[in-house]
């Protein structure tokens, strides 16, 4: 999916990520591009209850979605090198 957007002049940027320690799976990416892009994000998951999965969300606007209180542990913001 990155590599596609990628090919498709759209830059992936990593705003969150599962914690250390964590068991989530899923990554945050905020989407750029051309100067006609409205701002975006890609959620994707690749854990789903345990099980393998690919789950793709993608919001429109430039804040990143807020996450439900038992998730917001799990996950960081600090995401550099991962």
């Amino acid at each position: 999916m990155l590599a596609a957007l990628r090919d498709g002049g759209v830059t992936p940027e990593l705003k969150r990520c599962p914690a250390s320690g964590s068991t989530a799976t899923g990554r945050w990416y905020r989407l750029a591009g051309t100067t006609s892009m409205k701002p975006a994000y890609l959620s994707i998951q690749t854990q789903c209850s345990g099980k393998p999965c690919e789950l793709y969300v993608l919001t429109a606007g430039d804040t990143l979605p807020a996450l439900a209180a038992p998730q917001a542990p799990l996950y960081t913001e600090q995401c550099s090198g991962r």
